[in-house]
């Protein structure tokens, strides 16, 4: 009986070691069809602060303060850019908080206001000095991200419905007038919703809008009216999204994710004339243990959608980086429970805005 139990377990394990393998070589040896230029950029680790959850956003910046959101709780904290103290900042009194308060808001800060929206057309604007609360409410009006474009003006991600399909287009929302006063919709790959899921973000200088999609190479800048200026081709293959869709049928149709789609851009950030972005999938001439420690950013100059290089931010507590942040020459960065600040020296010149 000893014998049979003993070589069972030996079968389990021999059977586990092979799949293990195979799934580790064909890791190392998947080849994306493109290259990196890999920069000798140091990057130092300056402090560490541990936030409350593992939940946290950046929501904004100004000049004393970063500000970070908790998605689930629904939280703002404000804390000071050498990470020594960060105190809560109470947002419950606002309309769009009351409004859905069980369901996830956006909040971003702007350099005088905090804006918070639910994705059912409530937005509430809070002073940072003084406190004072506006509110604007638009039931027609679905969105989830958004950020100021102008003090009266939101840059939004709207979610579309007709005929029962869903789609999506970056929008201006006027906060006096309660409409869109213009709108860019998502080029439609295979849904029109899921496909084009990404990320919006504004260069509040120039206020630009920049949407990154997850599943496709591709980033779009749309001027202040949300015209189309140029698309930045990421360096990989990828020009279309790779998913399956399938229906579950209730009460209605609907459809959703047959399997987890392939992401190829997980985010980005923005500084001056160049964009940041967090990319998913490994270059040919990385090596995986390189590839699986660090978060690789590559880095593009806006001006002529060039791609200059790529550099490594080690994997804190091996977390996952979930975003990043450049002020200066100083990134940071945000890794599962953990708010990091990096310094940049050395290597190639990092590009930064005076």
């Amino acid at each position: 009986m000893k014998f049979k139990i003993f070589w069972i377990t030996l079968t389990i394990f021999l059977s586990t070691a092979v799949v293990l393998s195979i799934g580790y070589h064909d890791q190392v040896e998947n080849k994306n069809g493109f290259n990196r230029k890999l920069s000798s950029l140091k990057i130092d680790l300056e402090t560490v602060t541990v936030l409350p959850s593992n939940y946290f956003y950046f929501a904004g910046t100004n000049q004393d303060q970063i500000y970070l959101k908790d998605i689930k709780q629904n939280k703002l904290i404000g804390i000071d850019k050498n990470l020594k103290a960060y105190k809560a900042i109470d947002i419950s009194e606002s309309l769009a908080y009351h409004s859905l308060p069980k369901s996830k808001l956006n909040i971003y800060v702007s350099q005088e206001k905090i804006f918070i929206n639910n994705r059912r057309g409530a937005v509430s604007t809070i002073d940072l000095q003084g406190g004072n609360i506006k509110t604007f409410k638009n039931p027609a009006i679905r969105f989830d991200q958004s950020f100021a474009i102008r003090p009266n003006e939101l840059a939004i991600r709207q979610t579309l419905i007709q005929d029962k399909h869903l789609s999506r287009s970056i929008s201006l929302i006027n906060l006096d007038t309660k409409q869109i006063s213009n709108s860019y919709p998502l080029e439609k790959q295979i849904d029109g919703y899921f496909c084009t899921d990404g990320l919006l973000q504004i260069d509040t200088i120039s206020k630009q809008s920049f949407y990154m999609y997850f599943y496709r190479g591709s980033i779009l800048a749309l001027d202040s009216n949300l015209k189309l200026g140029y698309t930045i081709k990421t360096i990989d293959t990828i020009k279309a999204a790779k998913m399956q869709l399938t229906d579950i049928v209730k009460e209605n149709s609907i459809i959703t994710q047959k399997n987890p789609p392939k992401t190829v851009n997980r985010n980005f950030f923005l500084d001056g004339n160049h964009i940041y972005i967090l990319s998913a999938l490994k270059a040919d001439n990385e090596t995986y243990s390189n590839f699986r420690h660090h978060q690789v950013i590559d880095v593009y100059q806006l001006e002529n959608r060039k791609y200059l290089f790529s550099f490594y931010i080690p994997k804190f507590k091996e977390e996952k980086v979930r975003e990043i942040r450049k002020l200066g020459n100083q990134l940071f960065v945000i890794s599962g429970t953990h708010l990091l600040k990096y310094s940049i020296e050395g290597g190639n010149k990092m590009p930064h805005s005076d």
